[in-house]
């Protein structure tokens, strides 16, 4: 790519240098050829731009090394037991030697050879690619602990299985309705299967219940359900948010998270809070770590907040997804089978919402209403909406104040 570069570089300051001599240094050359000759300068380098990007791209091609496992038998006891059904289990190894399982694309070409296959994106259809997805990740979601996704954890019968669902899928099978099969004098590989997908354990092989037949039809359901490639977000509900004050701190109203493709809990944090400023479970225990589940508090101390404010902050959120599985699809040179393999990755999500606590004063006196002056001796009360005192006193010849109220509903009483 630099070498290449390099001669583009070369090229167009030759031609941008014969430009200034030609025009700067005193040859004669009418308008019209001086016009030309710039016209040629900016289309080398357009062009050159553009050879640049072409180059870039093939270069960026991936390519890995599809290789031979060992081949499988259905005939095997611990996988159909019978028939003569058989073909090779396989794995992708990249650049940085990472290994990642492998299934064929098509049925009726071998793939008996280890063979170098470039990625390209027109070997798994759009449409197909979040059912594709689903298959080939199905074991590894059952149990997310055991890994299934590398190559050492996922037994010979489930990669068995996984790629007679996903060669199902790809032939466009019949994918509802009992008694379905999808036979063919091109490839005999499902001749023997008869799939009810209204109820999959009714699934035969030869006309027996096999465990091999029954998992197929189950992946082969569940793949046609989905209808994009799973992703992960986070929100927080925070939604009608306000503040109370008990005993020595503002507290706020329940906050939750609404989590998609979220099982390890997420993690929270506040920016620009008022000093002592804590977020806690319902037990009132100080927390930064909560299950997607769990609701939380955020807590403000009275002492960190004066009489009269307005108080700006944010609470965020972070978390990391569950796995999410990417199909890609690799064209395999030697004539052997193309493939398809699926990365498995984890993303980070966030989310961060602004608070605004205003706390607020107010004075109540007790008067006469003739001569509007004080009358001391009254035993008042101030309840907030859920009926807690937040003050109480007896009226005196001075009005009395009440500070570090927060928006909301108050009841006065004299009793």
């Amino acid at each position: 790519m630099s070498i290449i570069f390099d001669l583009i570089v070369k090229l167009f300051l030759k031609i941008v240098n014969n430009y200034i001599i030609i025009v700067v240094y005193g040859r004669s050359v009418d308008m019209e050829k001086k016009v030309k000759i710039l016209f040629k300068c900016l289309f080398a380098f357009i062009l050159s731009l553009f050879i640049m990007m072409v180059v870039d791209r093939v270069e960026a091609a991936e390519v890995v090394q599809g290789k031979v496992v060992k081949t499988l038998y259905g005939s095997s006891s611990d996988i159909l037991g019978t028939g003569s059904l058989s073909f090779t289990r396989k794995t992708a190894v990249d650049s940085s030697n990472n290994t990642y399982i492998a299934y064929c694309i098509q049925p009726t070409v071998n793939f008996s050879h280890d063979a170098s296959c470039t990625r390209t994106d027109t070997a798994l259809a759009t449409s197909l690619r979040p059912s594709i997805s689903y298959i080939l990740s199905y074991y590894d979601k059952v149990d997310p602990t055991k890994k299934k996704h590398e190559n050492a954890n996922l037994s010979d019968k489930e990669y068995f299985i996984t790629q007679m669902a996903l060669w199902y899928l790809l032939r466009g099978c019949p994918t509802a309705g009992s008694n379905v099969n999808c036979s063919s004098s091109e490839w005999s590989g499902f001749n023997n299967f008869v799939f009810n997908f209204d109820s999959p354990s009714s699934s035969t092989y030869k006309g027996l219940s096999k465990d091999v037949a029954i998992q197929i039809a189950n992946i082969v359901k569940g793949a046609k359900s989905v209808t994009s490639v799973p992703t992960a977000s986070i929100k927080l509900n925070a939604d009608n948010l306000s503040f109370k004050r008990d005993g020595n701190y503002y507290v706020s109203s329940s906050i939750s998270v609404k989590a998609v493709n979220i099982d390890g809990g997420h993690t929270v944090s506040l920016e620009s809070a008022p000093s002592g400023t804590i977020v806690t479970d319902s037990s009132g225990t100080s927390r930064t770590k909560f299950g997607v589940n769990e609701v939380f508090y955020v807590k403000v101390p009275t002492s960190a907040v004066s009489s009269v404010t307005n108080i700006k902050f944010s609470l965020k959120t972070d978390a990391v997804s569950n796995r999410i599985y990417d199909p890609y699809g690799y064209d395999c040179a030697g004539g052997a089978q193309d493939i398809t393999i699926i990365k498995p990755r984890v993303i980070p999500v966030t989310d961060k919402i602004d608070f605004s606590l205003t706390v607020n004063s107010a004075k109540i006196s007790k008067v006469d209403l003739t001569s509007m002056k004080e009358l001391p001796g009254a035993h008042l009360v101030v309840k907030d909406s859920d009926g807690q005192v937040v003050d109480e006193w007896v009226s005196t010849n001075e009005p009395h104040s009440i500070v570090g109220l927060v928006k909301g509903e108050y009841t006065l009483t004299e009793t």
